[in-house]
């Protein structure tokens, strides 16, 4: 075998492995952060924006836990300490 052909053979078998390896990968979930003005328990009752934006989410194939990580804070019914929430992140 010459070195022109060990080396074709050589730069293929390790891009097949590296695309192997790539799509062996699983994807990094899509992060979602909320505010809430009102209390944890008024804004993931149902009807509230949260819950419905994650049923619509849901309908497109959004999943929280497999595909999708929400990030929710609350601000107790203080909207002052929206801006402080929102810096913190």
């Amino acid at each position: 075998m010459s070195r022109r052909a060990f080396l074709a053979v050589l730069v293929s078998g390790l891009l097949a492995a590296a695309n192997s390896i790539e799509a062996q990968q699983t994807p990094r979930p899509y992060v979602i952060g909320y505010l809430g003005q009102g209390s944890k328990s008024d804004e993931l009752a149902p009807g509230k924006d949260l819950p419905t934006l994650l049923k619509n989410l849901r309908v497109l194939g959004y999943v929280e836990g497999q595909n999708l990580t929400v990030n929710a804070r609350f601000a107790d019914r203080r909207p002052e300490d929206l801006s402080a929430l929102r810096r913190n992140w």
